[in-house]
């Protein structure tokens, strides 16, 4: 058991050394074989699958730990709980490999264990517990050239092509240690290189012969960097708009179609019965009929607030008295010259942080009150459905995607299918200091600009804001720490992908093939027992 657990570390170490930015992606096709030969060792001893478990789990551990510590920047028990927790789910994941590989042929155990690592990617997409930050097709976010084809697979396509490869390198080394053959490792090592060169020479040409949209908007992304800590959610929404009105005027403001500002810039609540009679809606408002070609969207703060407690949903907070209650919104809102308002509730809200997972069920162990992040202290709502913003002085129509929904691939593809032709980011990175954390979140909205063929302009509080192209090419950006504005132009793009039509397809084959095969492992694990 000792002497494999360097080899455990060293998978996790490789997986950790992949990943984007500033790692060296090829690592990630060898990244498992270190912890599949593991388990083949354990296989062949027929050890007890507790350590199976307990060896992957130093590995997964090893690669969350490193690639995610700088969230206890924003919570220290939020970030302890998402390592243990994914690396958990990983090594269960590898634990039902090892059942399965002991019920049924070996090549069939390793068709199952890529499937199933794609299921367990799915989950993390759907659950309330969502942490899709290290789904492997995530690691190739700082090579948009290498996978111009997941307009037709999404990540999943990468996740795939990850396991393809390490798959095949480890059962052509299996294959050498029997045979010693090293003709026939030779042969197989070529091939995998092949699997590898052959995808990214594919998606090499459909980058270079890619045309995008002729149509275009002007946009200006607003970066007013404030510190989340000690000075953002102290100001007054007044004092804030009028500061990003301030921010606006170097630039000719009258020839931007849009204006975007970052999450939560309007920090303090607007209540949803009359929004408009908020000062600092109106001083937007005056904005707007000023340049009656912009529309300016922003990060805001709502409240719906409840006077009947027999009519309060599930996910609003309860007055003291118990006379009724409010929920509490993360949001987006748009305000032109023509169109008062239009607004969208954040539908991805973070776990631990905004939202309490399975709050009915959690609650009473957890309490209802949330750590103090995204400048709000309870458990936020949300809207099950996307909302688009439409400008009225054009036919541009903008995805309002705050922060943490850039993560989730066919989630965002529910913006397009409502007809948004361009993808609009606010967000509010400033909680992770320097680390790799803000480095990797602008990286992973060049895939679902590749996915969606759609440019995306985002606006960090803190940065990185920047103009991504529909091919995942960064044109233009504003360093992080760097208060100003960034003005670009993007396309307007009005087709839809495969992708974006058909989703997260691969997934669901997997889920399928890997419950049908389980299945298969459980019957022959219970005639196994009776034939006892």
């Amino acid at each position: 058991m000792r002497t494999k657990i360097p080899l455990a570390i060293l998978s996790g170490l490789l997986l950790y050394l992949s990943w984007p930015v500033g790692g060296w992606t090829p690592l990630l096709f060898i990244g498992f074989v270190p912890l599949l030969w593991v388990e083949h060792q354990l296989y062949v001893r027929r050890a007890a699958l507790y350590q199976v478990f307990l060896l992957a789990y130093i590995a997964f551990f090893t690669w969350n730990f490193l690639a995610s510590w700088w969230l206890h920047y924003a919570t220290v028990v939020g970030a302890l709980f998402t390592v243990l927790a994914n690396a958990w789910l990983m090594s269960l994941v590898f634990w039902l490999y090892a059942f399965t590989k002991r019920k049924t042929k070996p090549a069939l155990a390793l068709l199952f264990l890529v499937c199933a690592w794609l299921a367990f990617e799915k989950l993390h997409l759907v659950w309330e517990f969502a942490w899709p930050w290290l789904n492997l097709g995530n690691g190739f976010a700082a090579h948009p050239k290498w996978i111009q084809w997941y307009e037709y697979t999404g990540t999943f396509g990468g996740s795939l092509w990850v396991w393809w490869v390490n798959t095949g390198v480890f059962t052509v080394l299996l294959q050498f240690s029997k045979t010693k053959d090293k003709t026939h490792l030779v042969h197989g090592l070529c091939f995998c290189v092949l699997k590898i060169g052959l995808p990214i020479a594919v998606s090499t040409y459909r980058f270079s012969h890619y045309r995008e949209a002729t149509q275009s908007a002007r946009i200006l992304a607003l970066q007013p960097n404030w510190d989340p800590y000690t000075e953002k959610f102290h100001q007054r929404n007044v004092q804030v708009v009028r500061d990003l009105i301030k921010l606006s005027q170097p630039a000719d403001t009258g020839r931007f179609d849009y204006i975007v500002a970052p999450e939560t810039a309007l920090n303090k609540p607007i209540d949803l019965s009359a929004p408009m009679g908020y000062p600092s809606l109106q001083l937007i408002k005056d904005f707007a009929r000023q340049h009656p070609q912009t529309a300016f969207i922003t990060g805001a703060e709502f409240q719906k607030t409840y006077r009947d407690a027999k009519r309060l949903p599930d996910d609003a907070d309860s007055f003291v008295d118990g006379s009724g209650g409010f929920q509490h919104f993360n949001s987006a809102l748009q305000i032109d010259a023509q169109d008062d308002l239009q607004v969208y509730h954040k539908s991805k809200l973070v776990a631990e942080v905004e939202v309490i997972p399975y709050r009915s069920l959690t609650e009473k162990i957890l309490g209802s009150r949330m750590i103090d992040l995204g400048g709000t202290s309870t458990s936020l709502a949300g809207q099950k459905t996307r909302s688009v913003f439409k400008n009225t002085a054009n036919d541009f129509i903008a995805a309002p995607i705050i922060c943490f929904e850039s993560v989730f691939g066919e989630f965002v593809t529910d913006y397009v299918k409502r007809g948004a032709n361009w993808l609009c980011i606010m967000t509010n990175d400033g909680w992770w200091r320097e680390s790799q954390g803000y480095r990797q979140h602008l990286a992973y909205a060049r895939l679902r600009a590749i996915e969606n063929r759609r440019s995306v302009a985002r606006s960090a509080n803190t940065g990185v804001s920047a103009f991504i192209s529909e091919r995942g090419i960064i044109e233009k950006r504003l360093d992080y720490r760097t208060r100003g504005s960034l003005s670009g132009v993007i396309s307007i793009q009005s087709r839809q992908t495969f992708y974006t039509t058909h989703g997260d397809y691969i997934a669901r084959i997997a889920v399928f093939i890997a419950a049908l095969l389980f299945l298969y492992a459980l019957v022959n694990a219970i005639r196994s027992r009776i034939s006892i």
